[in-house]
């Protein structure tokens, strides 16, 4: 389940990993042009499984250009 599958990954990782692998979820998001709202809170939910701080989601999020990121 959810939170088994990020607790392991959680256990097993360092932070600085965890925030590239959030990093990369915005690429991969991204491989279509524009990273849609929905997407965008998917990956703010990993983020939070994942214990790293709003900071952490916000440094990877303007990883993506503004004009490729949807609004609400």
């Amino acid at each position: 389940d959810y939170f088994r599958l990020s607790r392991g990954f959680f256990e097993c990782t360092s932070l600085d990993e965890r925030r590239k692998f959030m990093k990369c979820l915005f690429r991969i998001a991204n491989a279509s042009e524009k990273t849609s709202y929905d997407e965008t809170e998917e990956i703010r939910k990993i983020a939070t499984s994942l214990k790293l701080t709003h900071k952490d989601f916000i440094e990877a999020k303007l990883t993506i250009p503004d004009e490729d990121r949807e609004m609400s």
